[in-house]
């Protein structure tokens, strides 16, 4: 046989495996293509085409340099075509990319060879796949983690978290400072060095034996700081469980309680403050740790299926990706919540200060809220108010969450259904907004409470969800505009909150 036939048979051979392939890449969602061995495009199925905006008769003789491809990435991807000429082995990659046609993504690529009988390459197939959205959960998740821990980093006590066998993986700043130890030397048990050497024995057992019952953990033990005296602590650790009812984590908090050695009654009242705040933390553990782990938990177990389901080409992508988000935008409301909390004790909790229709903000907060309430509502939402602007001084966004953080707990604790009634009235010197529900009601001796931080009412344990912050920021944003929000309330009737905000004065015109 001569050259000339020899060269007849490999390009029928060539031909063959491209059309072989042609029918394969054609049913592909993701962008496939074929390169030959100068690394130019022998086939591209049309998602391709499309991202690009050529057609295949354009597409087909070109390279990357060719289609005018930003020269870096052009560099890279034309050698790495080469390399699995030359290697035979698959190479995988992913890059940002902006199209021709200006659409802005990231992508994940593979370069595969197309092996002969005898092992040789003539064509090289290729797949991209789009994971923009991948990355924009993937950025997501990390940001509320990194806002989470930098809550948890403001937090004065000493804090970690255990895996479910009692291995520590995690501790706050509050630790690292107060201990001098780095994260990896207190991480599974190196935290027992720390501890007063008499202490230790009884600490470890104490965790083993809460590892082992699955119930909570409470007791006092000796922490080393890192000048090397040592203080008093109160430790509790509590068990984070499924909805199978295993545990998937353990969070604990240490409190000093150093200060409790002087005479007996003053050890008393500082002992039964401790314990006040320690139950007002722990009930902030116990629902923090719920409210954060079950979006958290939803965001994990999403992305996992939308990974698998992107990897697979099968399963419902977009409704994945709604739920990734909303439970992304739920974790995200939570935080904000805990930093409105730390920037008011901080009093780094800003108010911009600025005429304003009171009349008009409401307005436009009862039909934004209304508008997201589902169609089958069992909460119909009434407004009234004047026909002139009603006018005071004060921070549009802030008195938005006033509003918005009062018709969600009309509804919220409203599990019957019934109308939420919303006024906006002006006296002779003071705006008034009312929102009056239908719902469970206020007992008498909670309604003292409420604007406490992370205090709930008795009453409402089995429809609340959140920290009990809501009306605590509510109160703090109306005070600081020289205002007062007032209650009235019936347990199994109903409850309506006031706010009241001085009118603008004469002089405040701008």
């Amino acid at each position: 046989m001569n050259n000339d036939e020899e060269r007849l048979g490999e390009l029928a051979r060539l031909e063959q495996q491209t059309r072989l392939l042609t029918m394969t890449l054609t049913s592909i969602r993701d962008f496939a293509y074929i390169f030959d061995r100068d690394g130019r495009f022998c086939y591209a199925n049309q998602p391709l085409l499309d991202l690009l905006g050529i057609t295949l008769e354009e597409i087909v003789g070109k390279n990357f340099f060719d289609l005018n491809y930003p020269p870096d990435l052009a560099a890279r991807l034309q050698a790495q075509i080469q390399q699995v000429f030359e290697t035979g082995e698959i190479v995988k990659d992913e890059t940002p990319f902006t199209s021709p046609l200006g659409v802005e993504g990231f992508y994940e690529y593979i370069f595969t060879p197309v092996l002969n009988d005898d092992g040789s390459v003539d064509v090289v197939a290729g797949s991209t796949r789009d994971v923009t959205e991948r990355k924009q959960i993937e950025t997501q998740l990390r940001e509320s983690e990194e806002r989470f821990r930098a809550v948890a980093d403001l937090v004065p006590d000493l804090l970690w978290s255990n895996n479910p066998r009692g291995k520590t993986d995690w501790h706050n700043q509050r630790w690292l400072e107060y201990t001098g130890q780095t994260l990896k030397e207190a991480q599974d048990d190196g935290w027992l060095n720390a501890a007063h050497p008499d202490d230790r024995e009884t600490a470890l057992r104490s965790f083993q034996a809460a590892i082992v019952s699955g119930n909570a953990l409470r007791y006092e033990q000796r922490l080393r700081r890192t000048d090397g005296v040592y203080r008093w602590f109160l430790v509790q650790a509590r068990p984070v469980r499924d909805e199978a009812g295993q545990i998937m984590c353990w969070y604990g908090a240490a409190t000093d309680i150093n200060e409790e050695q002087s005479a007996l009654a003053a050890e008393h009242a500082a002992r039964a403050e401790a314990e006040a705040a320690l139950q007002t933390r722990d009930q902030f553990l116990s629902v923090a740790s719920h409210e954060l782990r079950t979006p958290l938990t939803s965001l994990i177990g999403y992305a996992d299926m939308l990974r698998r389901a992107l990897t697979q080409g099968k399963g419902d992508i977009h409704k994945m990706t709604e739920v990734i988000t909303r439970q992304a935008q739920r974790l995200n409301a939570l935080l904000e919540q805990l930093l409105d909390v730390t920037r008011l004790q901080q009093g780094q909790f800003a108010i911009k200060r600025q005429p304003l229709d009171v009349a008009a903000m409401t307005a436009q907060v009862v039909d934004e809220f209304s508008i997201a309430l589902p169609a089958n509502t069992k909460h119909p939402i009434t407004l009234s108010r004047p026909d002139e602007p009603v006018i005071v001084v004060g921070d549009v966004l802030r008195l938005e969450q006033v509003v918005q953080n009062l018709l969600n707990n009309a509804v919220k604790y409203s599990p019957a259904g019934g109308s939420v009634r919303v006024r906006v009235k002006c006296t002779a010197g003071d705006a008034i907004v009312e929102v009056e529900d239908q719902g469970i009601g206020i007992p008498g001796g909670a309604q003292g409470h409420l604007f406490e931080p992370f205090y709930r009412a008795p009453n409402v344990e089995a429809q609340a969800s959140g920290f009990g912050l809501g009306l605590h920021i509510v109160g703090e944003i109306v005070q600081r505009h020289g205002g007062r929000v007032e209650v009235r309330s019936t347990e199994g009737v109903g409850s309506t909150f006031r706010v009241v905000l001085p009118l603008r004065d004469s002089e405040d015109a701008s």
